[in-house]
């Protein structure tokens, strides 16, 4: 099954408006960059649980995604580029990986 660019597209943004674009910025606020980081990283890789076939595996891979899609929006202080990064993800694992 292919999934719309459409669906692709939605799924990063959202996810990247409330992970880093929100949750990010209100912990690194409060708490600091560092702690920012790992919190958000972690409940956006915990926030993956849900999906087809997960393992721990999985969990662990989404967790340093979320790393490396924070530290993306954290050099640009902007949502484009770890939007796009994450765009980029989900339309090589999430949709070609599934008819293989």
């Amino acid at each position: 099954m292919i999934v719309p660019v459409a669906e692709l597209v939605l799924v990063a943004f959202v996810e990247e408006l409330v992970i880093r674009g929100v949750l990010f910025r209100i912990v690194e606020t409060s708490l600091g960059t560092w702690i920012a980081l790992g919190l958000t990283s972690t409940l956006f890789a915990l926030s993956h649980l849900p999906n087809e076939g997960v393992t721990i595996l999985a969990v662990a891979v989404t967790a340093m995604a979320g790393v490396r899609l924070c530290v993306a929006f954290m050099v640009t202080d902007r949502l484009w580029l770890a939007l796009g990064i994450h765009f980029a993800w989900n339309c090589m694992f999430g949709t070609f990986s599934r008819d293989l």
